[in-house]
């Protein structure tokens, strides 16, 4: 599990150690998009780290240098950004401070204030609220974030190095500041130090009585992929993020929009998880429905907490799976107990005996769980929260079981603060203060314990009130909502949600004359009970015949007001603008109440968290309402008469085909040569692109779809399978008419196309140019011609060769090679393979001239090996074998003579192109023909990558020419001196490029890539070849 050692290292330390040690180690599988029909991405503890260091550069060069131990904050979509940061600011020696979006402005700004922050960093999704402050605060400073995928970008990143914490013992030193919610009311600042990360990692270790095992899912179900909705500014994130790093447990992140039942099942199928860490109210409304207990079934352990769930679904879930409750709170990280030895005691806690607890009798039935210190701090998150303490008072209430010993039933807080079930939290004091200063309310009530939302119970000042209940609701209705202000948003009342207590059951009060929370919950059980039952009246007096048009401002003001937005589009997506879980269940309570005065009968179905999420924008949401009104109701339609499924289907295509008639699918993409190894590597990017739609692969090869398979298997590429419906494999033949393809598919390609990428070329020296016309060249032409013919005369992208430009002479033409188009034949090596890209560059140009067909040049220099385990550099090409006849001569040329180590790997330079792509789009009108070089911009010293192949076997550096002596002296080498020393069979190479070097003659003109690193994010973060990668490709050639 790592070299993570107790009090001696960071989780940033761990990291960086798993990059070196075990780089592809699985840390999540993250969603591309929140619309995971674009896909998932596999996130490495490489891309982690790599991550960090990104991101730790850009937090030096944009927001505040390292090392000086200042506090920042962080305020983002739920994504994996927020681990990045939080390690990016360890490496620089800051302190991250993260912040619940839920938070209220006033909250937000005790927190900075407490914690003396005024540098925050958020992702565009949180821009709103960050602005919000900052009217507040003006001497906050803001930036935002580079984008998900830019921070998590797959290329190499130069290493940031540990600066906050130099080999030294750190377990007291602040790692990172998170925030509960408070004993008064305001959100509470909690330091979290290294020795508590340590602790919870160590956590996952202990010891267990014999027989029996931890309740933590990264425990018993140690290296299973977890599924997970927690946020990563709470502390069950920042667990999950340990679970994966130390405890080698990954998890799949679910986008950050309502649970339902059909987004679980879709996440199951396409990631394969088999656990799944969730809230109690989750649990609860998954389980409402066939298909989410289909799901719930398939998981083999489920893992519940910061809540109670309901008794009547635990019972039922537990016969379908394994439920767990665990235990755990920001200040003092997990509570160690043990997994339940029967199902039908998931609703118990066993604490670890190893771990230490104490439960305190109360007097009333209920303990108190209080943590002892012990002899050291190493499981005990709590005492490094509060290292003066000696015990700690959890504040937690529970009940023993009535049998069975040893087994305790968790029943509530002892103080104010109230857990929803959905696991959030708030302290309700100032709320209640704040409604108590209205003059009709002599005590406030707010409650909502192990409820998905607050509620309200209000005691009037009898003597001044004789009303009814809906006339004292509006009268301390502006009171409530100037306590909402101040409310995290988890914890806001309802206007719906206000009762009133009884003038014959007063509130029972303490000597000081504060409510007894618990006592007078238990006495107005029955009242709350139908306070939760109570129709949502929040919009009122929508009249039956109203149309679309009149009910749409009842929604949107619904919206607002949920929002805190001034103003929303109607077609806008409201969850992309913050829509949470909670939000989402009041906006359905209130819509169906709305309709039931209507519609009694209405189910309670037709406004669940799918249906909202199904109809995202007011528009929609407007246009569901109405149809309700109308009588539409969907359950009804869902019982139709089955009719036959082949008359369904062609129904359906038809009327696809109707709606869609001229539309294009969005960059449609025609890859030429996709088996080979740069073929292979292209096509999986494209798959990974969200923006293209289909990928048409046209090979001369009739076997290329399970060629390519295998091919993407061998490199460790995502399986074609998972994209079955956006890749075609097409049997073509280039220098025929029509590319020999049929003439319904070439028609069809003309119809959709606008991307064409043609790789397809022999790769062979010794050829001359005129072998290189059928199909080679014909090819070209071909395409140029259905480019022409196509609706959206589709964009060539030539992947050519800097072999067009090898003939360049500096001393006449200067030593910098631009990025154009040459027509002169004196620039290109004299070689057929060189000639006929020459040729074909030509051919694309005057297309682009006289036709308009928009194209563009990819001068292609030397691929190196994948940057990944998996996949390898062709053992054939002339590098590796140099490698394989060094190793076996037991010499190493000390030079590489005219040849520049301008290398790019074939992963990154596939993304170069993909990048090229994508500018082009955006350029394609103005320049019509573009050339760009695909060389390194950074070229590499030979003699410093040496070292990376001395590792592997022993070697003497020579000059070139005693390394080429030594195979010239195998005067008639065997079969067996060839596959040992390679290099002979392509000796003239050799000599050719070492004489050069020798005479001081032939040094290479040096390519220009300006324009290549403007269309190519990735040209411009590329990093020069050294011994890591260098390291890498000796390990997958294994010579």
């Amino acid at each position: 599990m790592g070299s993570m050692k107790f009090g001696s290292g960071t989780l940033a330390a761990e990291v960086d150690y798993l990059k070196e040690n075990n780089p592809n180690q699985l840390f999540c599988i993250h969603s591309i998009s929140s619309d995971i029909s674009q896909g998932w991405r596999k996130v490495t503890m490489k891309d982690l780290s790599g991550a960090v260091d990104y991101l730790a550069k850009w937090i030096e060069e944009n927001v505040s240098p390292g090392s000086n131990q200042e506090t920042l904050a962080y305020l983002g979509s739920n994504d994996i950004r927020y681990i990045a940061f939080i390690l990016a600011c360890m490496k620089i020696g800051h302190i991250p401070l993260l912040l619940s979006p839920r938070n209220s402005s006033e909250a937000s700004h005790h927190i900075l204030e407490k914690t003396g922050c005024s540098k925050f960093v958020y992702s565009v999704e949180r821009e709103k609220q960050v602005h919000e402050m900052q009217k507040g605060d003006p001497n906050i400073k803001a930036w935002t974030a580079p984008e998900l995928w830019g921070v998590f970008n797959n290329d190499e990143v130069p290493s940031y190095p540990l600066k906050g914490t130099q080999p030294r013992d750190v377990e007291d030193e602040v790692a990172l500041i998170i925030h509960s919610s408070g004993t008064t009311g305001l959100p509470k600042p909690v330091p979290l130090t290294h020795g508590y990360i340590a602790a919870q990692n160590m956590i996952q270790k202990m010891a267990t009585p014999p027989g029996r095992s931890s309740s933590l899912f990264s425990v018993t179900e140690h290296g299973k992929l977890a599924v997970t909705m927690s946020p990563f500014f709470h502390f069950m994130g920042l667990l999950m993020s340990i679970a994966a790093i130390c405890g080698e447990t990954p998890f799949v992140l679910s986008p950050e929009k309502p649970m339902t039942a059909e987004l679980l099942a879709t996440i199951v199928r396409d990631t394969g998880a088999t656990t799944a860490v969730l809230p109690p109210s989750v649990a609860e409304e998954l389980y409402a429905s066939k298909l989410g207990q289909e799901t719930l079934a398939k998981f083999h352990f489920i893992g519940v907490g910061g809540a109670p769930l309901s008794p009547v679904i635990g019972d039922k879930l537990c016969k379908l799976t394994h439920v767990q409750s665990v235990l755990g709170a920001s200040e003092s990280g997990l509570i160690a107990s043990l997994k339940a030895e029967e199902r039908e005691d998931w609703e118990y806690l066993e604490w670890n005996p190893f771990y230490g607890v104490d439960m305190q009798d109360q007097g009333d039935g209920s303990f108190e769980l209080v943590i002892p210190r012990g002899e050291n701090r190493h499981v005990h998150g709590i005492f490094h929260t509060y290292p003066d303490i000696q015990q700690y008072h959890t504040g937690d209430l529970f009940s023993p079981h009535p049998q069975k010993q040893g087994l305790w039933k968790y029943i509530g807080r002892g103080d104010d603060i109230i857990v929803l079930s959905n696991g959030e939290k708030f302290n309700p004091t100032t709320m209640e203060t704040i409604i108590q200063g209205h003059p009709l309310v002599s005590k406030a009530l707010v409650i909502g314990q192990g409820r998905f939302q607050a509620a309200l119970l209000c005691e009037p000042n009898w003597n001044d009130w004789q009303g009814d209940e809906k006339d004292f609701i509006e009268e301390v209705w502006p009171m409530v909502q100037k306590a909402n202000v101040g409310a995290p948003s988890h914890g806001r009342l309802m206007k719906s949600k206000i009762g009133l207590s009884s003038v014959l059951k007063p509130f029972k009060t303490t000597p000081k004359g504060t409510v007894q929370r618990r006592i007078a919950t238990a006495d107005y059980s029955d009242e709350i009970e139908a306070l939760y039952y109570k129709s949502d009246d929040e919009i009122v007096g929508i009249p039956k015949d109203a149309t679309v048009k009149e009910i749409l401002p009842h929604v949107k003001e619904l919206v607002l007001k949920l929002l805190e937005f001034q103003e929303v589009g109607d077609d806008s997506d409201i969850f992309s603008l913050g829509l949470d879980s909670l939000q989402s269940l009041q906006l359905g309570q209130v819509l169906q109440s709305a309709v039931r005065i209507h519609h009694p009968q209405l189910s309670n179905e037709a406004f669940s968290s799918r249906q909202i999420y199904s109809h995202p924008s007011i528009f929609a949401l407007s246009r569901y309402v109405y149809d309700l009104i109308q009588g539409k109701d969907t359950a009804d339609e869902n019982r139709m008469e089955p009719v036959d499924d082949n008359e369904r289907s062609s129904k359906l295509s038809a009327l696809v085909g109707k709606y869609t008639a001229g539309l294009v699918e969005k960059h449609s993409v025609i890859l030429t040569g996709s088996t080979g190894s740069l073929g292979s590597y292209l096509l999986h990017e494209l798959l990974l692109d969200p923006t293209v739609a289909k990928v048409y692969c046209l090979n001369r090869s009739e076997d290329a779809a399970s060629r390519q398979v295998q091919s993407f298997q061998e490199k460790g590429l995502t399986s074609t399978g998972s994209f079955a419906s956006r890749v075609e494999f097409l049997h073509a033949k280039f220098g025929d008419e029509r590319l020999g393809l049929a003439n319904d598919v070439y028609d069809r390609l003309l119809q959709t196309v606008d991307t064409v990428v043609h790789n397809a070329w022999k790769v062979n020296f010794n050829h001359q140019v005129e072998a290189f016309e059928q199909p080679h060249l014909e090819g070209v032409r071909r395409l140029v011609d259905f480019s022409i013919s196509s609706i959206h005369r589709a964009h060539i992208h030539f992947i050519s060769s800097i072999s067009t430009v090898e003939g360049w002479n500096s001393a006449k033409r200067g030593p910098l090679i631009p990025e154009e188009i040459f027509e002169d034949a004196d620039v290109v090596m004299r070689t057929g393979y060189g000639e006929s890209k020459h040729v074909g560059e030509r051919v694309c140009a005057f297309a682009s001239s006289h036709c308009a067909v928009p194209t563009s040049i990819h001068r292609v220099g030397q691929i190196g090996g994948p940057t990944t385990e998996k996949g390898m550099w062709n053992k054939q090409e002339w590098f590796p074998s140099l490698v394989a006849t060094s190793k076996t001569i037991k010499q190493l040329p000390s030079s590489l003579g005219t040849v520049s180590v301008e290398w790019i790997p074939v992963d990154t330079i596939s993304r170069i192109i993909i990048d090229i792509i994508r500018s082009r789009r955006k350029t394609e009108e103005e320049v019509r023909c573009a050339a760009f070089h695909l060389v390194n911009p950074t070229a590499s010293a030979w003699e410093s990558l040496i070292p990376a192949i001395e590792k592997h076997f022993p070697v003497a550096i020579v000059e070139p020419r005693t390394w080429i002596a030594s195979l010239e002296a195998i005067a008639n080498p065997t079969q067996r001196d060839l596959q040992q020393k390679p290099a002979l069979k392509i000796l003239d190479f050799f000599r050719s490029v070492f004489a050069a070097g020798i005479d001081g003659h032939g040094k290479p003109a040096v390519l220009e890539t300006h324009k290549t690193q403007e269309a190519s994010i990735t040209m411009q973060r590329l990093k020069p070849i050294d011994q890591e990668i260098m390291n890498t490709w000796m390990l997958q050639w294994q010579f």
